[in-house]
Formats: structure tokens, C-alpha cells, sequence
């Protein structure tokens, strides 16, 4: 399982509905992706998410939403969570994508600062989307 520690919600009234402390399968969605490739590192189907340090969904969880995550981490490079945007699938483009993974990345980069880990890698990461 995973579990929702940090919300933020959006003024607009269309909008995704979870709250914090809501539980969700580990199977679907970007966070969930990101979690099991960090967790379950022998597993090859991750192998991509892991050389790229990140995942995307469309729809896994509920049909109408997708979402984007990038891995945290801490100390000796041990996963510390996932940062995630989540939203109507619409709006999910190839261009909005590199967006928003520019910001999620540059979000990762601080909190894996923060929790004394190497932010190394994400860095390379985004730079290879161009941000």
C-alpha cells in the first residue's frame, strides 16, 4: 500500500479527490510505479523508470485522471517517498508533461537535499528533458 502524506488542493473546482492519509494499491498510478521500481529493484519491468527516474499514468487508478512522479531520496540513496501531480487526464500532454516534470524534479532535487541524500541523478534527469 501506499499512503497520501501531503496534499495540496487546487482552487478550481474540477479536481482530483484524495485526501491525505487515503490508501491506494502500490500496483497503479505514477506514484505507485515509482515506489514499487525503488523498492523492488530486481524487478526489470521497472528498469526504465529507474534509468529515468520517473513515472507517468494515465488513467491506471481512475479513468478520468493521470499523474506524474519523481522519486525522493535520502541518505545512502534510499527511497523516501514520491512527488506526484495528479489531474484530468486532458490536460496530461507530452508538452505539459516535460512541464510539469521540470518542476517536480526540481521539487525532488530540494527534498532529497534536505534529507542528506544525492541529488545527483535527478539533476542529470531533468537535465535530460531540457530543464
Amino acid at each position: 500500500w501506499r499512503v497520501i502524506l501531503y496534499r495540496v488542493e487546487p482552487q478550481r473546482s474540477v479536481r482530483v479527490s484524495i485526501r491525505e492519509g487515503d490508501r491506494f494499491s502500490i500496483k497503479y498510478g505514477a506514484s505507485g510505479k515509482i515506489l514499487s521500481a525503488f523498492t523492488f529493484t530486481d524487478d526489470s519491468v521497472f528498469d526504465e523508470i529507474r534509468e529515468n527516474l520517473w513515472a507517468e499514468s494515465y488513467g491506471e487508478r481512475d479513468p478520468e485522471t493521470a499523474s506524474v512522479s519523481v522519486p525522493v531520496f535520502g541518505i545512502g540513496g534510499i527511497l523516501q517517498g514520491a512527488i506526484t501531480l495528479s489531474g484530468p487526464r486532458e490536460r496530461f500532454t507530452p508538452k505539459s508533461i516535460r512541464s510539469i516534470l521540470g518542476t517536480l524534479f526540481q521539487s525532488a532535487i530540494h527534498s532529497t537535499k534536505e534529507l542528506g541524500g544525492d541529488y545527483s541523478r535527478l539533476v542529470e534527469a531533468r537535465q535530460k528533458l531540457g530543464g
